[in-house]
């Protein structure tokens, strides 16, 4: 939902080349959270088989380990959407305008990826011990409060592809921050 607000909005505000240079940064991130969907269907899958089997320590563990493999992940491949979003946006652009639109948002949604990684895990894990409604009402809460500041980004301080991009980011910061609270509270650390 949150790439759908980000093309809406910038649709309004800039047309064609705006929505195909978001098109085009969005396929970098879809690289990213591939990975991270990878990383948490291995997280749901151990933590609900040793949460289920009583083996606390193990399924504790698991979710360390996810958290470490986002880091992982993150630390490679953020810095380089970031230090080269021009030349990968150039790579499947169409022309200057479009590379332009896409390069600034992925410089400035980047960040965010590591962010949805931990969002990834930490509702992954609450559906491992049986709460999927929790993480719906998080993710929920969040797709309402990227809408919020995107259009208060955009229209208000008319940042365009950037007040998008830091939408999308405050937004999956704020949900990460939420599971990672939440986490600590559900799953069994002793």
């Amino acid at each position: 939902s949150m790439r759908t607000v980000d093309l809406a909005l910038i649709g309004i505000v800039l047309g064609a080349s705006g929505v195909a240079g978001l098109a085009v940064a969005n396929s970098f991130w879809m690289v990213g959270k591939f990975a991270y969907i990878g990383l948490a269907g291995g997280t749901l899958s151990l933590v609900s088989q040793n949460f289920g089997g009583g083996d606390n320590a193990t399924a504790r563990a698991v979710v360390v380990a996810s958290f470490v493999g986002i880091g992982v992940v993150s630390i490679g491949l953020i810095p380089a959407f970031m230090y080269y979003a021009h030349e990968l946006i150039a790579t499947l652009s169409s022309g200057s305008a479009v590379t332009q639109h896409g390069a600034r948002y992925l410089l400035f949604v980047a960040p965010a990826l590591f962010f949805e990684g931990i969002s990834l895990i930490g509702s992954r894990t609450y559906a491992a011990i049986g709460n999927t409604l929790t993480p719906m009402y998080v993710r929920a809460s969040g797709a309402v409060l990227n809408i919020m500041l995107s259009v208060i980004f955009v229209f208000g301080f008319n940042l365009d592809v950037i007040g998008v991009a830091l939408g999308t980011t405050v937004s999956t910061v704020i949900v990460s921050v939420a599971f990672l609270l939440g986490i600590g509270g559900v799953v069994p650390w002793s």
